[in-house]
């Protein structure tokens, strides 16, 4: 089965939700060292998402849908390491894992996704509400976890 209009807008879960602000007193430099790259990591993500996204349609094979997604786990792959090569400041050490582990978590459902492609209708179905379901919490959960690094970042 291919992905349909509901495993397509699943997948809109993006690092891009929220961008850091940076800035706040102590060390500022190092500070805004940190939101640059942590935002260039979101801005490479972005692209490639988007880019992908539009070989994901209605014509496409479950193989292409398949080879697809594993791209899009790459992506992700590729930015949770990014991240993890970021230095934070000590006062967003512990959020800044917070925001790889939910990059990371959300990668491994796309690989659940990807792995249910192409097999059974109801597989697929339950599948792609599994993924939509992962994608509403990974957006907020990276969304509250971004708040909370600029807001530790301006104290």
């Amino acid at each position: 089965m291919r992905i349909g209009r509901a495993g397509r807008a699943a997948l809109a879960v993006t690092l891009a939700a929220g961008a850091l602000a940076g800035c706040g007193s102590g060390d500022t430099d190092a500070k805004n060292a940190y939101v640059d790259e942590v935002n260039q990591a979101q801005n490479r993500f972005a692209s490639t998402f988007e880019q992908l996204s539009g070989q994901i349609t209605t014509t496409s094979t479950p193989g292409e849908d398949r080879r697809t997604l594993r791209g899009f786990e790459t992506a992700i792959d590729k930015t949770a390491g990014e991240l993890e090569a970021v230095t934070p400041p000590g006062e967003v050490k512990e959020l800044h894992a917070e925001l790889i582990d939910e990059m990371r978590g959300y990668g491994e459902a796309v690989g659940q996704f990807r792995e249910a492609v192409g097999g059974e209708l109801d597989e697929v179905t339950r599948a792609q509400a599994t993924l939509a379901t992962k994608t509403s919490q990974t957006s907020s959960e990276i969304n509250r976890t971004i708040d909370r690094i600029n807001q530790a970042l301006r104290e």
